[in-house]
């Protein structure tokens, strides 16, 4: 039981979140990490993430932005 709820919850969380990108006419990039994929040498020894990251089919990405070190030490 518990397990379709959670599944479920994921459900809509992602399509609340994707809904938008996939209203636009053009596809929308799918990039799967590479610690989504599951090798054979790593069975029992590392964990994976099962992510897929949807991206707008015009994301030109963005440079991070936020605080410095330099800029909190004046704090």
């Amino acid at each position: 039981m518990k397990t379709s709820v959670l599944a479920l919850s994921v459900f809509a969380s992602l399509l609340f979140v994707a809904a938008p990108i996939l209203a636009q006419k053009s596809q929308p990039i799918v990039q799967v990490p590479s610690t989504s994929i599951e090798r054979p040498e790593d069975r029992s020894l590392r964990a994976h993430t099962n992510h897929l990251i949807l991206l707008p089919p015009n994301f030109t990405g963005t440079s991070p932005s936020g605080e410095t070190p330099s800029s909190i030490r004046t704090v």
